[in-house]
């Protein structure tokens, strides 16, 4: 099966080329010709614009390179239609030079066209135009968007929408949000992004500004957490300054009250000791006469 489609196909290319070929004979037979009667000077209005479509082909013959769709076709178009207005072709004469001009896969294009349709310009050009202009501005989109990161100064939505701008929907949705992912300077917000799937870059967009939400709202959390702790340690420092107070005070009480118990217990001891003192000093001479020792019983 494949080796019939193969022939199919070196079939389609041998045709065209025979085609071309054909084409390219019957142009410059119309470039070497003359007037049909041999004659050098116009006698007919016939005649003179034979005469000047051969002076213009004779004289004014620009050659544009070929085309084989590996460089910039819309460069290529500005240089074929430059030649093909230095040259005063007609349509006709401009989509029969292109077809000569392609090359390789370039060539592959007429297939897509009908032959009938193979002498208008505007067809030609415009099957060229979808397969090659896109082909070469992904190259140019993809080159400037691998370097594309988000500024330190750049919102999220700013730095979307110069992506986006950078890949066009039709064939660089994908490596646009890659993109946007990749140059994101929050690496927790990559990594989230990440792991969801966004069709468009719009969807990433979203995404980015939910986790930016979420996080800002978790960290307020954690500053008002943080600050009740800080209070309750305060609440504590406090406390416990107090307790410290307060035991220092009782400290303090107790220290004199021992001193004052020490000092009544000294003044216990110095009144007795006074007391002792006068009681030895005293005269215990009975004023009564001493009785006998001894009774004596009489009858």
């Amino acid at each position: 099966m494949e080796k019939r489609l193969e022939d199919a196909k070196r079939q389609v290319q041998r045709e065209i080329l025979e085609r071309i070929e054909g084409l390219g004979h019957q142009l410059h037979r119309t470039s070497i010709t003359g007037l049909g009667d041999g004659s050098t000077s116009p006698d007919t209005p016939l005649q003179h614009a034979s005469f000047m479509h051969t002076e213009r082909s004779v004289h004014k013959i620009l050659k544009p390179p070929t085309y084989n769709g590996q460089s910039s076709w819309s460069m290529y178009r500005r240089q074929f239609e430059a030649a093909a207005k230095a040259n005063g072709w007609t349509s006709q004469e401009m989509a029969t030079s292109l077809v000569i001009s392609l090359r390789g896969q370039a060539l592959e294009t007429l297939q897509s066209i009908p032959e009938e349709q193979q002498h208008d310009y505007d067809r030609i050009v415009g099957a060229l135009e979808i397969r090659y202009r896109h082909k070469y501005l992904r190259q140019v989109y993809q080159s400037q968007i691998k370097s594309r990161q988000q500024r330190s100064n750049e919102s999220l939505q700013e730095y979307e929408a110069d992506i986006e701008r950078l890949a066009p929907k039709e064939f660089l949705e994908q490596i646009g949000i890659q993109t946007f992912i990749d140059g994101l300077l929050d690496t927790e917000m990559q990594q989230a992004l990440r792991l969801g799937r966004h069709t468009t870059i719009s969807d990433a967009l979203i995404a980015a500004l939910e986790f930016k939400a979420a996080k800002e709202a978790s960290r307020s959390y954690k500053t008002r957490v943080r600050q009740v702790k800080f209070d309750e340690c305060q609440s504590l420092k406090e406390t416990g300054q107090i307790k410290v107070s307060v035991k220092n005070e009782l400290t303090r009480s107790i220290v004199r009250l021992k001193i004052k118990i020490q000092e009544s217990r000294q003044k216990e001891v110095e009144r007795r000791k006074w007391d002792i003192e006068d009681f030895t000093a005293q005269d215990w001479s009975f004023p009564y006469p001493r009785p006998k020792t001894s009774f004596q019983i009489t009858s």
